[in-house]
């Protein structure tokens, strides 16, 4: 079962992706992105692609990479944790990670990335569980190497007052 936390970033970040921008200055310079998807995310694939073009390289699990490269999405190989060293484990530890992109669905899968939460979360690394937090992330780190971020009220530009 996902954290409360983690779906309430999800979904606030889905909402208002410059949320999104309260993510460590990290993400500025260390330009790796671990992406693990669920089936065939196509948000989460744009966003994907859409951080290549912002100069990320992605590292993925054997069928997150092979389903990036059918769409054309270049991406290097990491190890699941089960499956030996260096793992993704491995990478977020030692600060190789700037962003991790991981969508699971049923118990096993969540059970399986547990350990990926819990580094990520312990060492501040900007997490996003589902293709629509994938891709509003990716939408505010692209708005914010595009230039200035003005702030705009949610109900809409100011009105005049009635009189």
């Amino acid at each position: 079962m996902r954290s409360h936390r983690n779906r309430q970033q999800a979904v606030f970040a889905a909402e208002r992706p410059a949320s999104a921008l309260a993510a460590p200055a990290v993400i500025a310079t260390l330009l790796l992105a671990f992406f693990t998807l669920l089936g065939p995310a196509l948000p989460a694939a744009e966003a994907a692609r859409t951080l290549t073009e912002l100069g990320f390289d992605l590292i993925a699990t054997r069928g997150t990479a092979a389903f990036l490269a059918e769409q054309d999405i270049p991406c290097a190989v990491v190890n699941k944790v089960y499956e030996g060293r260096p793992n993704i484990v491995d990478m977020l530890k030692n600060g190789q990670i700037a962003l991790v992109m991981n969508t699971t669905e049923g118990a096993q899968a969540v059970e399986d990335s547990r350990e990926i939460r819990s580094v990520a979360l312990y060492d501040k690394i900007p997490y996003f569980t589902t293709g629509a937090g994938a891709h509003a992330a990716t939408m505010a780190i692209k708005a914010r190497q595009e230039g200035e971020l003005k702030v705009m009220p949610l109900q809409g530009p100011a009105r005049p007052a009635l009189q």
